[in-house]
């Protein structure tokens, strides 16, 4: 926290002295001279001084925001608040999105429960009508340990305080009941919280892992859950009118809901009430702007207000003065207030003006920077240096070497860097040193659960594939009876309607069918010989890939190439003056590029990852890293537009270096590109960006020492041919925006060099969607939402015989906004001449078709308007909503339809208008991407075959013809080693449906026990389902021995066991039933034994009970037995 370490400094100076002194005597102040950093030091120096919260007022949101990033980097996190906003405008038919919602609640319960901070808030949310304090403080509810506590009843209060009920927790404001488990996630808390009851008491509480779901520890006595949203379903007024009563009982928290409050409270309030003025300072930032800010905001609110009742009942819709207060209606007279202006304030008489300078911005100058700090020296400053991260704050320190002894480093930046004067600090923040952009990246404050791969879970409906009956529809989990024990089963549906139960333990024989959007498949018969048929052609298909594959991989490890050196410090320094902390994907895929390029062996590795997780960056460090070595670098793009970004990305990164950066594309001119041309040809140009460009006859490297290719399968087959020869034992790092399978990737390990980039960017906000009729008042609402903020708009009309005519009618409803089209029946230097004037913010909206559905990144993007949205399939929509939402804003997209649409295209809408984020339902979405990347690998062919029997299985083969080839073993790949053996149990196991509901959960574990490699996974296994479902039933105990005798089987010469409920069986081959086994068998087990060898041999165990209680004893003794057989196989061999 920098104020500690500013605070020392601070007591030689009069003027903060001053301020102390004034702040005990006068009811208001005013303070001036300071930029918004210095204003954030002197309300932390106040704050730190008294004993009371500071209520800080903004012009804005984005002011508020910077002013926290400022506040935080003096206090730290825990005692700054942002009641933030909604990003909505009024009466607009959505709900902030739910990590506004999360810090909102935050912000408000710390407020309730008198937690000393400095709060920050924009004009705007002090202005809106919200709860009463009195009443919100009635939803926070804390929960002890050893208490008693109905579960029901703390239920119903967390759903009505806006908590979802989920079967399993993957992020804040969830919770889930499983028998006497409770596990609730509060946004306060970093993890989410496991109660376990014991009748009504509560004995434990808990935190737990997000991803693993396991707890972590057991030391909390008390807990208290906030709510979530900003009113409770709990505490609303009679009289509601009924449409709102009726969307409440199918919705509860219906879409926009926080619009309505003042029609279902009985009274609301404002954030200024939160507050006590015996324990808070009001503190305004300039606050000569609010009057204009207030006016702008109810020229808003009544523009709206009118729209919203052209079309629904007024009585329906909160008037103006009920959604915003006036500044008039707050009663600030009781407060201390502080004043942060140069302007002069009405009846504010004591000011301090302060002697403080803004930092210049040195533009990478070091040498002005050293010059002000040695004569900053000289009168006895102390000097500070700010940077994002320890990596830059290192640089820093080596740039600036000669001052070693007399600079203070500190990690966290200010907005604004500056000189006190009266206190003889400098703070200098590296981002204005260097003249970059502060792009604060700001990290999720929630966690969410790690992605899983849903799509690949089973769920009834779902097309399956069996090793041994080819293609049906899985229908779910059923528990039969089979010989007096009930057992769990997948029922699978084949044609003519027959059935096949499958027992869990035989899971790894079943995939989900997986293909492209829009496939379905046809039913296997199973009395029908073509499944055989199929199966015979498959293995001569996957298994001839797997060789060429192998084939290739090896001729690539004998070929020789350039060894690159280690790294040198340049490339330290180039690395560390990233402005971001690495991701972990990132520092992965860096290591494991400079590792191919230190080796005489030519690389050839695919880096793959959505835009904006961090490829490019990876790039550069790999061609600085060729250049440091004289060698040139070949970037190849598909599209001059990716050409420019990458051109403008490099530079920028490497523009205090001596690297000579050129760019080839239609877009340079004829004279120009021949100068380019020569500096190629005699190694004068390091790194060449370009298109196609970059494969003419006439381009001639010098010393080409690395190729970068950007989504290498949007070049035709003239161009690959000619890469292929310019890739002849050069260093080749492949890009791919387009997702692999996990489980492809699984197969292709050891034989293709692959390394996926699944971390997101921190900073990016899920889009905001919604389904909706063509309405030009929403249209022209959506588009001049986003003019006002800067930002550019994508309007898709995918019909190129009508879209002049859109533009013009779109020109005539919003005439001061600049509209162009563009689509592919253009000429390509006309089409790339729009996109370029796009990108660079020529003019605000673009008419498209859907050309822009892949390859533009374009942040200042952040609406998209998809006209006749029912046109398009689910991962061709998920694709085109992507293109916004790539900065820090807010983005949203809208989908325009009729009025009738068919009921496929309504489900498919709805998916994507439900999940914002990639959640289950989009996993379609990603399932039609990871396709497209499989094929891009594999070829076309084998494309083909993933949709005739699935991308999973195909995988799965994939992986076993390799094993298979790589072992030199003559194995058939449909062949599943593990269920050679067969196993019969007359004691019933299961994982009961009353002790784990969700059936997807159920299977997950069948799966994982499966899988199991290891006692230790077993192990592992039961404490986690303990930790999460409480105590295990006696079945739940028998699965857990059930799959223990399944491992202990693999990879023996056993046969055949029965398990019964007064004996067990075990028969194996009869010529290696050896005397010595015989008595280590009666020496071990202490029931009677009994041998058998006229057909194979069979040993059978007697046991003498039958309570079910002691069950687990036979599993221990079949378990024994196993275990003294189990180096049969291998003493054979």
């Amino acid at each position: 926290m920098f104020y500690k370490t500013l605070k020392t400094y601070l007591k030689r100076s009069s003027q903060f002295s001053r301020l102390l002194q004034s702040v005990n005597t006068a009811q208001k102040l005013r303070l001036s001279g300071l930029n918004s950093s210095a204003k954030a030091l002197a309300l932390s120096h106040v704050f730190s001084n008294s004993e009371k919260s500071i209520l800080l007022i903004t012009e804005n949101d984005s002011i508020a925001q910077h002013s926290c990033d400022d506040l935080e980097v003096l206090l730290g996190k825990d005692r700054i608040f942002h009641l933030s906003g909604y990003e909505l405008l009024p009466y607009e038919q959505f709900s902030p999105r739910k990590t506004v919602q999360l810090e909102r609640s935050n912000t408000f319960s710390a407020a309730v429960s008198g937690k000393t901070g400095i709060y920050v808030v924009s004009l705007r949310e002090l202005l809106r009508a919200i709860s009463q304090p009195q009443i919100y403080k009635k939803l926070l509810l804390t929960l002890e340990k050893d208490k008693e506590y109905n579960i029901d009843s703390i239920l119903s209060h967390l759903v009505s305080a806006g908590y979802q009920n989920t079967s399993q927790i993957t992020q804040a404001g969830e919770i889930s009941k499983r028998g006497g488990i409770l596990d609730i996630f509060s946004p306060q808390y970093e993890n989410p919280l496991r109660l376990e009851f014991w009748g009504d008491e509560i004995t434990s509480i808990r935190e737990f892992d997000l991803t693993s779901q396991l707890s972590l520890r057991e030391d909390l006595t008390e807990i208290t859950a906030q709510p979530i949203r900003e009113l409770s379903l709990e505490h609303l007024k009679t009289g509601i009118p009924e449409r709102l009563q009726n969307r409440i009982a199918e919705h509860g928290f219906y879409e926009g809901i926080e619009h309505d409050i003042s029609l279902l409270l009985k009274e609301t309030s404002s954030f200024l009430y939160y507050f006590n003025s015996e324990n808070c300072i009001l503190a305004f930032d300039n606050e000569e702007k609010f009057a204009g800010a207030e006016a702008h905001l109810f020229e808003e609110v009544h523009e709206n207000y009118e729209k919203k009742i052209s079309h629904i009942k007024p009585e329906l819709v909160p008037e103006p003065c009920a959604l915003f207060k006036k500044q008039t209606d707050l009663d600030i007279k009781p407060f201390q207030t502080l004043h942060l202006t140069q302007a002069d304030i009405k009846a504010v008489t004591s000011y301090i003006e302060f002697s403080c300078k803004t930092q210049m911005n040195y533009n990478s100058k070091l040498s002005l920077l050293t010059d002000d700090i040695d004569q900053l020296l000289k009168k006895s400053y102390s000097v500070f240096i700010q940077s994002d991260n320890k990596s830059q704050s290192n640089r820093m320190q080596t740039m600036l070497s000669d001052h070693e002894e007399d600079i203070h480093y500190h990690v966290g930046v200010f907005q604004k860097g500056f000189i006190l004067e009266d206190a003889a600090i400098a703070v200098f923040t590296d981002h204005e040193i260097f003249n970059r952009y502060r792009q604060k990246r700001r990290f999720a404050h929630f966690k969410k659960a790690e992605a899983l791969s849903d799509y690949e879970a089973l769920k009834p409906g779902d097309y399956i594939v069996h090793i041994d009956y080819g293609i049906g529809i899985f229908q779910g989990i059923e528990n039969i009876s089979v010989q007096e024990r009930n057992m769990d089963c997948l029922l699978l549906l084949y044609a003519d309607n027959d059935k096949i139960y499958v027992p869990t333990d035989q899971l790894q024989q079943v995939a989900k069918f997986i293909t492209q959007e829009g496939i379905i498949p046809e039913l296997h018969k199973l009395d029908s010989t073509r499944w055989e048929t199929t199966k015979k052609k498959l293995k001569k298909d996957v298994e001839q890939i797997a060789a060429d594959l192998l084939y290739l991989y090896a001729q690539r490890k004998i070929a020789k190439g350039y060894a690159f050196s280690r790294d040198t410090e340049w490339q330290k320094d180039v690395e560390s003056s990233f402005i971001y902390e690495d991701t972990p994907d990132q520092i992965k895929a860096t290591e494991e590029v400079k590792a191919d390029m230190e080796t005489a062996i030519p690389m050839e590795r695919l880096i793959c990852g959505d835009v904006g997780f961090g490829k490019t960056e990876v790039a550069i460090r790999a061609a600085f890293k060729a250049v440091m070595d004289s060698k040139q670098v070949a970037f190849l793009v598909p599209t001059t537009i990716l050409a420019e970004q990458h051109y403008v990305t490099f530079s920028e990164r490497l523009k205090d270096y001596p690297v000579q950066i050129e760019m080839l594309s239609r877009f340079v001119i004829p004279t120009q590109q021949k100068v380019i041309i020569d500096r190629i040809k005699y190694g004068e140009a390091d790194i060449i960006i370009g298109t196609h460009r970059l494969l003419s006859g006439d381009i001639e490297f010098k010393e080409l020492g690395l190729i970068i290719i950007d989504e290498e399968q949007r070049f035709g087959v003239r161009h690959k041919e000619r890469l292929k020869a310019l890739k002849h034992n050069v260093d080749v790092l492949m890009l791919s925006a387009t997702p692999i399978p996990r489980t492809l990737n699984m197969a292709l390990t050891g034989v293709k060099d692959m390394t996926i980039m699944n971390t997101p960017p921190e900073n990016r906000l899920p889009v905001r969607t919604a389904v909706i009729e063509y309405n030009e008042d929403m249209i022209i609402t959506s588009i001049r939402r986003e003019i006002d903020r800067q930002g550019q708009v994508f309007f898709l009309h995918n019909r190129v015989e009508t879209i002049y005519g859109m533009e013009e009618k779109l020109s005539g409803l919003i005439k001061d906004v600049d509209f162009r089209v563009a689509h592919a029946q253009m000429s390509a230097r006309e089409l790339e001449q729009v996109m370029m004037d796009f990108y660079h913010h020529q003019f605000d909206v673009l008419i498209c078709t859907t050309i822009i559905e892949s390859g533009i990144d374009i942040p200042n993007v952040n609406t998209i308007i998809i006209n006749r949205a029912d046109k398009f399939g689910l991962a061709q929509l998920y694709q085109l909503r992507g293109r916004v939402g790539r900065s820090d804003h807010q983005a949203y997209a809208y989908l325009i339809v009729p009025k009738k649409i068919t009921k496929t295209a309504d489900e498919r809408l709805r998916t994507i208008e439900q999940h914002e984020v990639l959640g289950s339902g989009l996993h379609i979405a990603m399932r039609d991407l990871e396709i497209r990347g499989a094929g891009n690998i594999l070829g076309k062919k084998q494309h083909g075959i993933m949709n005739t029997i699935g991308m999973n299985f195909y995988n799965q083969l994939l992986k076993r013809a390799i094993d298979k080839i790589k072992r030199g073993e003559d194995r058939d790949i449909f062949d599943v080693e593990r269920y050679h053996i067969k196993i019969q149990c007359e004691i019933p196991f299961s994982l009961p449906e009353t002790y784990i509901e969700d059936d997807a959960i159920r299977l997950d574990f069948y799966k994982r026990l499966n899988n199991a490699e290891d006692e230790a996974e077993f192990q592992s296994l039961q404490e986690e389902m303990r930790d999460r479902f409480g105590p295990l039933p006696q079945v739940a105990e028998y699965v857990f021995q059930y799959y223990h005798v399944s491992y202990w089987l693999a990879n023996t010469s056993i046969s055949a066991v029965y398990i019964g409920k007064r004996k067990i069986t075990v028969e194996v081959d009869s010529t290696v039933l050896t005397k010595n086994r015989i008595e280590d068998i009666m020496k071990n087990i202490s029931h009677d034994v009994q041998f058998s060898i006229t057909k194979g041999a069979k040993i059978t165990v007697k046991m003498f009970h039958n309570k079910i209680d002691s069950f687990k004893v036979n599993f221990d003794v079949c378990i024994q037995i196993i275990k003294i057989l189990g180096k049969i196989k291998s003493d054979l061999t």
